[in-house]
């Protein structure tokens, strides 16, 4: 019986959680604010959904009360056929500046495939390719990465300061780099700036050193007591990647996009349109202004129903905090 169990357990997680015929054939995608963004129809939803290698299982974004999951046809240029959807709360973006997003394309839905996957962000394209064109493309320059596939997603290894680590490919990720506190202990005592939100604190770590594939290159890191550690689309875009689901091997090239800088830092203070309120959801530790508290006026100016996302918009670009007069009421 144990035994059983067993063979059970391992064979449900180890089946993929789709049923899909894949082309070979090549889709746009829409690269909006570091977010890939893929058209597609996943039963009656049609439109944007985000193309996200750092979680597993696929969601549609959708009002529920409890989370199910539900097998629906999903259609675009790249495969068809049916897979098993989460049901997830959407993602609310009450002042419009952004593609409305329908859901995600997550890990599982490729796994599986058996196919070559190839990311192309110098013409922002991802391409099912034939053996014949995986052949020829290989030969252009790129360079194995000796990438781990594992069940959950690939990880990519980099080196920081002589350490090796194996990073998760994560195209859900909109920045550049995340470690957890615990691998990134060799560079935890130098410069860096830090900040809070309704999860816990962050730290940011400008000008790290990270050798991928033999090179050098200047990126930030972000580094938190708990979280998977990953690299993001802020360091992944300025490659493109030929992923062999076949023989789990993964390639990368340079492209012609530059990396995102290697000193960015979060705004100061971030606040977003809420419920009709504009709300402080992160901050840096040195702001006085509470986590989930909200905003009033700004330089003298009454928040309002009809400013309230050009407020949202001018706190979000103004980079020296000390040029707004904020007032708040604490939550």
């Amino acid at each position: 019986m144990l035994f059983l169990f067993l063979y059970l357990l391992f064979s449900a997680t180890d089946k993929p959680n789709q049923n899909l015929v894949f082309r070979n054939a090549c889709q746009d995608f829409t690269f909006d604010n570091n977010s890939l963004l893929l058209d597609a129809q996943v039963g009656q939803l049609k439109g944007n959904f985000a193309l996200d290698f750092g979680n597993r299982e696929p969601a549609l974004f959708q009002k529920a009360t409890v989370q199910t999951t539900n097998n629906y046809e999903i259609i675009n240029s790249l495969f068809y056929g049916d897979a098993e959807f989460l049901s997830e709360l959407p993602i609310v973006n009450e002042c419009n500046n952004v593609n409305e997003i329908n859901g995600r394309l997550g890990y599982s839905l490729f796994d599986k495939s058996n196919r070559v996957i190839y990311f192309d962000f110098d013409s922002e394209q991802i391409c099912c390719l034939s053996s014949s064109e995986f052949d020829a493309l290989v030969k252009e320059g790129y360079v194995e990465t000796k990438a781990s596939f594992r069940s959950d997603a690939i990880y990519i290894p980099i080196e920081i300061k002589w350490k090796k680590y194996y990073l998760k490919f994560d195209t859900g990720f909109t920045g550049t780099v995340f470690m957890n506190q615990r691998d990134a202990a060799a560079f935890l005592k130098e410069q860096c700036k830090m900040y809070e939100n309704a999860t816990g604190s962050s730290s940011v770590y400008p000008n790290k050193w990270i050798t991928f594939s033999g090179s050098y290159y200047n990126s930030a890191v972000a580094v938190a007591a708990k979280g998977t550690s990953k690299i993001g689309i802020g360091f992944l875009k300025g490659f493109n990647w030929i992923i062999d689901f076949r023989n789990q091997k993964m390639y990368a090239k340079k492209n012609t996009i530059s990396l995102d800088a290697e000193n960015v830092f979060p705004p100061d203070l971030q606040a977003k349109v809420r419920k009709g309120k504009l709300i402080v959801i992160s901050k840096n530790v040195g702001a006085i202004f509470p986590i989930g508290s909200t905003i009033t006026a700004v330089n003298g100016t009454p928040v309002t129903s009809e400013n309230l996302c050009d407020m949202e918009a001018l706190i979000q670009n103004t980079k020296n905090l000390k040029q707004l007069d904020i007032q708040i009421t604490p939550d």
